[in-house]
């Protein structure tokens, strides 16, 4: 009896198996071991059976191990996984921060436009420079086009808002 002790229903039916008896899909774990302690090979040659029931339990827990370091394994990879979504979000967040974070109001626009066009010239010879620049300063900076004017009308300052309007 102490052969079967801590056997567990499946090691128990797979060892009755072995020995040659067949167990019936209902029995229960007392009828199981009755059988296997009933059969001819249990009771003439033990140390055969302590032999199957140490392979069978051994075969048991080697599969348990690789199902447990399979599922380890699967945990890893969704941790991974996940760690590289939350790495793509965050990375995209920063990227729409960016945007946003760009000099969009006018007063941005107005000041790096400024700073990248020549001055507004006195002579109207020189207007055609100062318009290629102004148009190279709104390329650089992706100025839209409804800001362009207002930047336009504010660079000029009042000479070119009462020759405007």
């Amino acid at each position: 009896m102490s052969i079967l002790r801590n056997l567990k229903k499946i090691d128990l039916k797979l060892l009755a198996d072995e020995l040659g008896e067949t167990v019936p899909d209902n029995s229960r774990i007392c009828e199981i071991k009755e059988l296997i302690e009933n059969s001819d090979l249990f009771k003439t040659d033990k140390e055969f059976v302590r032999g199957v029931v140490k392979s069978i339990v051994e075969d048991r827990m080697t599969k348990e191990f690789n199902n447990q370091s399979a599922l380890e394994i699967e945990k890893i990879k969704l941790a991974q996984l996940e760690k590289e979504i939350e790495l793509q979000r965050l990375k995209n967040q920063s990227l729409l921060g960016e945007r946003t974070s760009a000099p969009l109001s006018v007063e941005n626009l107005i000041k790096s436009i400024k700073t990248l066009t020549i001055p507004v010239p006195e002579k109207p010879e020189a207007l055609h420079l100062f318009f290629t620049s102004l148009e190279k300063a709104f390329a650089t900076k992706g100025v839209p086009n409804g800001l362009q004017a207002e930047i336009l009308i504010n660079l000029l300052g009042v000479r070119g808002r009462s020759n405007i309007t």
